[in-house]
């Protein structure tokens, strides 16, 4: 059996132009501290560029095969000449409390063209009887799944596979997993979630009311933040590797087109304006945020801010916008009728993400480099309050219904709330690890966490005050958006 083997492949920043490299070295250092910042970087290293990315999901495990374990050690998919491309293997001990859900067994990015099968390699398999656990025998020879799929730089394949417990496990000695594919349903476009991961080269779409990944669209090089169009049924990714913004169709799944922005502009966030007329993007590469006209696909205006900006935040009215300028530690208020810079604040050192509360007159400002939690009255542009609320803040959402504010820390495997009066943390709520991004799911009341060291994105019952469910995307996400978000 050929093989291609799997090269270790390392993290790509965007394109820079020259005179900001030395600049762009501190902003990363400054970014390290907080995962939501992670996203800086760009697709991996070393994988050609006409390659297309395969994905391989487990369903979730039928109730009977719950006595079972097995190790997967190699998966291949195997071209229509019989050579095969090794794929990377993510998920090695298979479980039913590791396949309760929906499991990304094995993943890559492989040369295009046409397969035919999959292959499976296992080892150490056993069953749970009365008498203990007993060993069954593996066979050498890898299992075989013939199920035909093409690959493409912008035809990335999503395979899902259901486990066959019975047909598996033969004369109760020996074991041969067997697999059939699962042609998933999507759903409306009013039950549909989307994941970023700037090291890949395509969204995650899934299913949030069955929390499954339905879907895989190409997009351009580093994915980075995305802004939904309900009611136009667009989702805007800025795109960090192409400078630009790529323009999704949600009922074809596939970008509609690409905005170009400035080369060495390197988008870092968009928000969606002016009842989805005007698209704001934050370029961490040129200090500068554009206005694109949505209907024209153009540039409009520009403004230039503060160095190193990471991010964005509306105001209630959609009449102001606040840009955290992480390198010079301000906060650039943005009018947005006149397209211009309407006052700049001062903050503490390394701001990179801030949250209005329910109101719209208070601003909580996070910061790289400080445990503080800056409250800023916006009519007045004064600092009411410094709060301290731990080092290390990756991320930050206000809930507009119950004005509770969800801080997520590095190195902390739970979200703090804080009380909107006081701002005294009065709940922990257990989720696993850090986020980079979080956002509220108002038609659920289900807090979203994208995780980047767990490289999921889970969900959180705000009523139940637990994570009720997990979604594997493969590679560390740095958004997630979903319809009907608050």
């Amino acid at each position: 059996m050929q093989q291609v083997s799997r090269q270790g492949l390392k993290r790509q920043g965007p394109a820079a132009a020259a005179p900001r490299i030395a600049r762009w070295g501190v902003l990363l250092t400054l970014c390290a501290v907080a995962a939501g910042c992670a996203a800086l970087r760009g697709p991996r290293a070393g994988v050609p560029p006409e390659y297309g990315a395969v994905r391989v999901y487990l369903q979730p495990f039928p109730q009977e095969a719950e006595r079972l374990r097995f190790e997967v050690t190699e998966v291949w998919a195997e071209r229509e000449d019989g050579s095969t491309v090794a794929l990377s293997v993510e998920l090695r001990q298979v479980e039913l409390g590791a396949v309760h859900r929906q499991r990304l067994l094995a993943a890559d990015s492989v040369p295009p063209g046409s397969y035919r099968a999959l292959l499976f390699r296992v080892d150490k398999a056993t069953v749970r009887t009365e008498e203990g656990d007993t060993a069954l025998l593996v066979p050498e020879a890898p299992a075989r799944l013939d199920h035909p799929f093409t690959v493409g730089r912008d035809r990335p394949a999503l395979l899902l596979l259901t486990f066959q417990y019975r047909e598996s496990i033969r004369g109760g000695i020996q074991f041969a997993p067997s697999f059939s594919p699962y042609l998933p349903i999507r759903p409306t476009s009013g039950l549909l979630g989307f994941v970023a991961c700037p090291e890949s080269r395509e969204l995650t779409v899934f299913d949030k009311k069955a929390a499954q990944v339905v879907d895989l669209i190409a997009v351009g090089d580093g994915p980075n933040a995305l802004a939904v169009d309900p009611v136009k049924r667009r989702v805007y990714v800025a795109v960090t590797g192409h400078d630009a913004v790529d323009v999704i169709d949600m009922a074809a799944g596939e970008v509609l087109r690409r905005i170009p922005l400035n080369l060495g502009d390197a988008p870092r966030e968009l928000y969606l304006a002016q009842e989805g007329r005007m698209l704001l993007v934050v370029n961490q590469g040129s200090d500068t945020v554009s206005f694109v006209d949505v209907e024209s696909a153009t540039e409009v205006s520009r403004v230039n801010v503060g160095d190193g900006p990471s991010s964005l935040v509306m105001d209630r009215t959609g009449r102001k916008a606040v840009v955290f300028n992480t390198l010079a530690s301000t906060a650039s208020v943005l009018d947005l009728p006149s397209r211009s810079v309407a006052a700049t604040l001062g903050t503490d050192a390394g701001p990179f993400a801030g949250q209005f509360n329910r109101r719209g007159d208070l601003l909580y400002v996070a910061h790289t480099e400080s445990p503080y939690l800056l409250v800023v009255d916006l009519p007045s542009q004064k600092v009411l309050r410094r709060v301290l609320v731990g080092a290390g803040v990756t991320a930050l959402k206000t809930d507009s219904k119950t004005d509770l504010l969800y801080v997520s820390r590095s190195g902390e495997a739970f979200v703090s709330v804080y009380e909107p009066l006081s701002l005294t943390a009065s709940d922990v709520l257990p989720v696993g690890g850090a986020a980079a991004h979080l956002t509220i799911d108002g038609e659920e009341n289900a807090l979203y966490l994208a995780q980047p060291e767990r490289r999921t994105v889970s969900v959180l019952n705000l009523n139940m005050r637990k994570v009720v469910s997990e979604i594997d995307v493969g590679a560390p996400p740095a958004w997630v958006t979903v319809m009907g978000e608050r």
